[in-house]
């Protein structure tokens, strides 16, 4: 386990872990003064991206939470395609369903690709899109509440990677925050941006690190439309940096742009999902505030995996997405080889306004 405190509120995203973390909603209607009449519900979550190819699959789980069965609508809508619009899925009470998307949707080879990279859709007979959940009960007297995630997974190259759906309604700011990082030649960092209005939407994307704007670029997403972005291709390639920060704002209500991003790199089978985190300014107030992170494996591996020689070395991302500088300590508690409770306390680190920072395991053995 990790825990970072810092002196100035809202301000720092951390990146450690390829955690999911599933997304809750409930939503209430008014009551019904005919009772002749049912009014219905309708709760929407948002997954801004999904990926298919001949070894990838994208299953959509989804946790119906209420004591009653639930129906729920799903559409797909692919990046290059029209969308596609799925029969009534219904889901009894507190049960999951799984919905393979690849039994969905049918791949064309494109003989003129004949190789390209995971997830950006260059891969020959490769499918990329967003997915938009509708669940759907009585508003007289219960509440709409589910869960949702979509799963990509290639068992051939060890890639998997967790994308929550979103909900709007629990958006409170329409400036985010991410990071980008290379921790190796090959790796690519992509995002991808959905918008969930009937309405384009403006956004600004700026690209900075150690303090330093790389690129600014201004575009515009279409109504119930995605973007997808590589950070590499929008640097144009010549990047000597390999860690920095990406701002995201955008007109319209908080929640009318999600997004997520990811790590990949094929070559050594790694992938790590990246949040956009949501940041709340001008909120005059000077305290000081804890973030966790629930786990954290370091060291070597064969305590889990017996005959293993590999050796986990977690690194932990930093950036202060405020205004002024701030102080960050770090203190990693866990076990050692001999199952007895220890705790590291890391040197403070200060951070610059936006200004990423990379904090490697270099003591913790």
């Amino acid at each position: 386990m990790v825990g970072i405190r810092k002196f100035f509120p809202y301000s720092l995203i951390p990146v450690c872990l390829a955690l999911a973390t599933l997304a809750m909603a409930s939503s209430r209607s008014m009551k019904d003064p005919s009772p002749t009449v049912q009014e219905i519900t309708e709760t929407k979550a948002y997954c801004p991206y999904w990926y298919i190819d001949e070894l990838t699959d994208s299953v959509i789980e989804i946790k119906n939470s209420l004591d009653a069965t639930t129906t729920f609508t799903l559409v797909l809508r692919p990046l290059s395609a029209a969308p596609l619009i799925l029969e009534p899925i219904s889901i009894s009470k507190f049960s999951t369903k799984r919905i393979s998307l690849k039994q969905h949707l049918k791949l064309s080879p494109d003989k003129t690709k004949t190789s390209g990279r995971w997830g950006n859709g260059s891969r020959s007979g490769s499918m990329m899109g967003s997915a938009e959940l509708t669940g759907m009960g009585p508003g007289s007297s219960k509440k709409v509440s589910f869960s949702a995630w979509t799963l990509m997974k290639n068992r051939n190259e060890q890639l998997e990677i967790v994308f929550p759906f979103q909900f709007r309604e629990s958006k409170r700011s329409n400036i985010l925050h991410g990071l980008w990082w290379f921790p190796s030649p090959k790796t690519e960092a992509y995002y991808s941006l959905r918008n969930t209005s009937e309405n384009p939407v403006e956004i600004e994307l700026t690209l900075f690190t150690n303090g330093r704007r790389l690129k600014t670029e201004a575009a515009k997403i279409q109504p119930n439309s995605s973007r997808f972005l590589s950070i590499r291709e929008l640097l144009g390639y010549d990047i000597r940096s390999t860690i920095g920060g990406v701002r995201l704002i955008y007109k319209g209500r908080p929640g009318t742009i999600i997004g997520r991003g990811m790590l990949v790199d094929e070559s050594r089978g790694f992938s790590c999902p990246l949040n956009l985190h949501e940041t709340v300014i001008d909120l005059g107030m000077d305290c000081g505030a804890e973030l966790h992170a629930p786990a954290l494996l370091f060291g070597k591996l064969d305590t889990l995996i017996p005959g293993s020689n590999e050796i986990l070395k977690p690194h932990l991302l930093l950036m202060n997405t405020g205004r002024k500088t701030v102080t960050v300590q770090g203190t990693v508690y866990g076990k050692d080889s001999g199952g007895r409770y220890v705790e590291w306390v890391l040197k403070p680190l200060t951070l610059e306004p936006d200004y990423p920072l990379e904090s490697v395991r270099k003591h913790v053995e």
